[in-house]
């Protein structure tokens, strides 16, 4: 038998991750030392189908749509993100400003559409509200001409006409030879029921229907509608129709009263019936139909409160579906609730979730109420409220203002906010509210409402009523008229909209990135603005890496920019194991036109992979019969084929074990070893000597290091 020195071998040492003690080291091998080589693991790239990672030099991540909207925390679909109040919606790979609101000047709740040409407002006056005008009478009807911004205030033939605050509005029906679009009904919280001439406006006060004035006015009308040249109107859980006979004659008929419900809150027509929504005890909403006689129950939704909702406007159909409104509560980790908005879509034979405020770091932890939605165009509008919490849980700080759903993309998109993003929430209680909402046409007008306590008697909780158009002018702030007080408290600011991408991760989640630049094609317009901000790893660390503004002149050519991403303080290129991109447009301009705003097409982001550090050894281990260890114990694997067997083992099952580097001495080794695996096997038989009847091996392998962070 051939002897061999200690000098002229390492030992190494493996265990399989499994047993009692998977850390100790059970097996030895003795391997050449002109054999033993470590190195840096070489880690190739894996292309799989749709992944946003190429075979460049670098790799790419490339947004040039976001029509998909808003909600993707993680980067998954390519044309959504996280959230931002910028239109995305109406040109597809143009992220563009809405047009700003303006101020119309009332004191208001409820704001229905009922002509194209005319805003027919039903204020009301909740408790403690002091009005903004002198003029304002809490039981009252106001018009708005947009065109000619006009007021006008409703008294009908007998001043002080109107007994209680306006709760429902629609157009009357009437028979077939009369032009119902000139004829609007109003209800009120008594129970009383009023139409008016439109043209002329003269109201008539119809009184209280049958079964007499009692019932009726004690209930008062929560909604109507209506529906085959008549008027049904709800008194909470009474269902009435109103029919005209012709030369002046009316007839009221008791349809049902529906047990169950404690308030009929909406009513629309769809597929050829009424649909009614009604709220009940415990938190549920139950859909109604009635063909005007009988009334057929069709689905229950649960902890759901339409309450809340505005001028009937927990329902409404769009695009071929029923869309249902409301708030329900949502209980956090310490048992404490918060009133989150909800969107339910009825395709006639399934009902969907569309929408919720669920989520913490998009809607914070407060109160977020929907309470008023319409159709406007193609969207399905919805009403946000101020929700400052958002910003404790590393979220965005919401503002007041109204949601869009684009049912072409199935897309829920950030619509513009009353006070322009980037104003810092001050206040330390109250919230602003969108309290009512109307559109016809191109145009959106809204009643807005801020609990904050402000100087009772001078100007507490104010109202007021704004609007805007689609394809209308962007000015350099929102709401003009209300400075330092109200929604724009702070004064004037530029206008400011932002889009903040999903986190981008390139599905290597435990890889770092060093990103190298952005590149993204812009317009800026005179002396506008584009702020660009990079967030790293989940609520971690954030980096302004450009903030510029732009000639001061107008320049309307398009211009691709290439932004080194780079800490501005070291000069050292960000890295993170994931990251998304945050993006301000602030108009500073005074020009009010759609066309002279800072516009934004396509963002791409060039980034390395930067693995963490692997290492990698080539190995070939001597195994022969009787094998000695270097502390001059007896190998347990007693032959050569016993050594082979087990290496082979350690190969072929492909699991991860435990490896002890390579030790010159004998001693058993310490401490927690390193994971790795055996990428490749071979043996090699030979003779020691050339007359010798013992037969050796060498098997050649390398062992790959599995990082474990």
């Amino acid at each position: 038998m051939t002897t061999v020195e200690s000098g002229q071998h390492r030992q190494m040492w493996f265990a399989p991750i499994s047993g009692a003690d998977p850390l100790d080291p059970v097996d030895s091998f003795l391997t050449r030392e002109d054999s033993f080589s470590e190195q840096s693991a070489t880690i190739p790239k894996s292309i799989r189908l749709g992944e946003q990672v190429d075979t460049g030099p670098y790799s790419t991540w490339s947004q040039q749509t976001w029509i998909g909207g808003q909600g993707q925390e993680f980067f998954s679909d390519k044309q959504m993100y996280w959230y931002g109040q910028g239109n995305v919606s109406d040109k597809p790979g143009r992220w563009k400003y809405w047009p700003s609101w303006k101020k119309c000047g009332l004191q208001v709740n409820n704001a229905a559409n009922v002509r194209p040409e005319i805003l027919y407002v039903g204020p009301t006056n909740n408790g403690t509200d002091v009005p903004l005008y002198a003029t304002f009478s809490n039981a009252s009807m106001w018009t708005y001409v947009p065109s000619g911004s006009l007021w006008q205030q409703i008294n009908g033939p007998v001043a002080g006409l109107f007994h209680g605050p306006i709760t429902a509005m629609c157009h009357l029906g009437q028979d077939e030879g009369v032009a119902t679009d000139t004829y609007i009904a109003f209800g009120d919280s008594t129970g009383r029921f009023y139409y008016m001439d439109a043209p002329t406006s003269t109201v008539v006060v119809e009184g209280a229907p049958s079964p007499g004035a009692g019932a009726g006015y004690a209930k008062g009308i929560t909604a109507m509608v209506d529906y085959n040249f008549a008027t049904y109107v709800a008194y909470k859980d009474e269902f009435k129709k109103r029919t005209y006979t012709g030369g002046g004659g009316v007839v009221w008929t008791a349809v049902r009263q529906i047990p169950d419900v404690e308030k009929i809150v909406s009513m629309v027509v769809w597929q050829g019936k009424i649909w009614m929504l009604g709220h009940c005890r415990g938190d549920r909403a139950r859909v109604y139909t009635t063909d005007g006689s009988a009334v057929v129950f069709a689905f229950e939704i649960q902890n759901i409160n339409c309450t809340a909702m505005q001028n009937g406007s927990a329902l409404r159909v769009h695009y071929g579906s029923l869309y249902i409104a409301g708030n329900e509560p949502v209980y956090n980790a310490d048992d404490s609730g918060a009133i989150r908005g909800v969107v339910y879509k009825y395709n006639g034979s399934s009902l969907t979730r569309l929408h919720d405020r669920r989520n913490p770091d998009l809607w914070g932890t407060a109160d977020n109420y929907i309470r008023a939605m319409d159709t406007w165009g193609k969207y399905l509008v919805w009403t946000v409220d101020q929700n400052p919490s958002a910003a404790t849980y590393g979220g965005v700080a919401r503002n007041a203002g109204v949601e869009l759903y684009d049912p072409e993309n199935d897309a829920i998109v950030p619509g513009p906010d009353i006070m322009c993003e980037g104003r810092s929430v001050t206040k330390t209680s109250g919230q602003g509210q969108v309290r009512g909402m109307c559109a016809w046409g191109a145009t959106l007008a809204v009643g807005l409402y801020d609990d904050y306590a402000y100087n009772p008697g001078t100007l507490d909780k104010p109202w007021v009523v704004a609007y805007m158009r689609r394809g209308g002018a962007v000015r350099p702030s929102g709401i003009t008229g209300l400075y330092n007080r109200s929604w724009q408290y702070e004064g004037d600011q530029p206008k400011k909209q932002t889009l903040v991408s999903s986190y981008f991760d390139a599905d290597l989640p435990g890889e770092t990135k060093v990103l190298l630049y952005l590149q993204l094609r812009y317009k800026l317009p005179y002396n506008d603005g584009i702020k660009v901000i990079i967030e790293g790893d989940k609520n971690a660390t954030s980096w302004t890496v450009v903030d510029v503004t732009g000639p001061g002149t107008y320049d309307d050519d398009w211009h691709t920019w290439s932004i080194p991403l780079r800490d501005a303080a070291t000069d050292v290129h960000l890295s993170a194991s994931r990251f998304r991109y945050r993006i301000e447009l602030s108009q500073n301009n005074t020009v009010d036109t759609t066309t002279k705003a800072p516009q934004i097409e396509g963002v791409t982001t060039f980034f390395n992979v930067a693995p963490g550090s692997r290492r990698q050894w080539r190995i070939r281990f001597v195994l022969h019969d009787g094998q000695e260890r270097l502390d001059g114990s007896a190998n347990p694997l007693t032959t050569r084929v016993a050594q082979a067997d087990k290496l082979r083992e350690y190969w072929s099952n492909g699991m991860p074990f435990k490896m002890w580097d390579a030790r010159a001495d004998g001693d058993t080794p310490t401490g927690n070893g390193v994971t790795v695996v055996m990428t490749d096997f071979t043996e090699q038989p030979y003779r020691v000597t050339s007359g010798d009847s013992v037969v050796a091996s060498e098997v050649a392998c390398t062992l790959v290091e599995i990082p474990l962070s």
